[in-house]
């Protein structure tokens, strides 16, 4: 199941995984995309404004679904995403700088293997706690990194909380993978910075409880009241 594109708003359950995706309360048009093929879950943020964004999304998106198939990780399917991603962008002017966050968790037993780009996150939720299972690839990170003092981070943070320094598209791209453990009652989130950006970590972990159909209509609901951008969630129950 995929969300058509540029969606104004999209909700969908298949089997144990929940997929939506919105515009928001400020933006017209939707440059996000969520999708779920087999076993696999992906959720993407656009970059490079409309018309733009909403192409990047599609481009990769297709280019990873057509490499999952024989991809040997989530990693070399996301480096031919971006491939495609940068060929889409120098192949017409108006399409010049587009690219994409992602995030992407391929459903195993007992588990999940998880790969992202940019700001897109995962967490597992496990009896009320909300445990990042990502680390944005943003100014912050890179400072933190290289030794930055944690209140000159915070800083940084602050005035340059939406730039990212690795995307689908762009030169240099920074992958991250790692593996999961899920046990019966935890739910694996997806979400677009639409989402976290905007919700605090207690306000999304009470939207979040209870049925997974019901909670993300409860973040989509929220996000087209309150958020400042696109929003897109994928709920996988354990």
């Amino acid at each position: 199941m995929r969300s058509p594109e540029n969606a104004g708003s999209y909700l969908e359950r298949a089997g144990r995984v929940t997929i939506a995706t919105c515009v928001g309360a400020v933006r017209s048009y939707n440059e996000d995309l969520v999708l779920c093929e087999r076993d696999v879950v992906v959720v993407l943020d656009g970059l490079g404004g409309i018309c733009a964004g909403t192409a990047a999304v599609q481009v990769a998106a297709n280019a990873l679904v057509d490499r999952l198939e024989v991809a040997s990780s989530l990693a070399d399917a996301l480096r031919v995403a971006s491939r495609a991603v940068e060929d889409a962008s120098a192949s017409k002017p108006e399409l010049r700088g587009i690219g994409a966050a992602a995030v992407v968790a391929r459903l195993g037993a007992g588990g999940a293997e998880l790969a992202h780009v940019g700001d897109c996150r995962a967490y597992r939720l496990r009896a009320g706690v909300l445990e990042p299972l990502t680390r944005d690839h943003d100014l912050a990170r890179l400072a933190t990194d290289q030794g930055m003092p944690a209140d000159q981070v915070a800083e940084l943070a602050t005035r340059h909380s939406t730039v990212i320094t690795s995307a689908l598209g762009m030169p240099n791209l920074a992958i991250d993978e790692r593996k999961v453990a899920l046990e019966a009652g935890d739910r694996l989130i997806l979400v677009s910075d639409g989402v976290h950006r905007y919700l605090a970590a207690g306000e999304l972990v009470r939207l979040l409880d209870g049925d997974p159909l019901v909670a993300a209509q409860a973040v989509i609901a929220w996000a087209n009241e309150h958020g400042k951008d696109n929003a897109s969630i994928a709920i996988v129950a354990a």
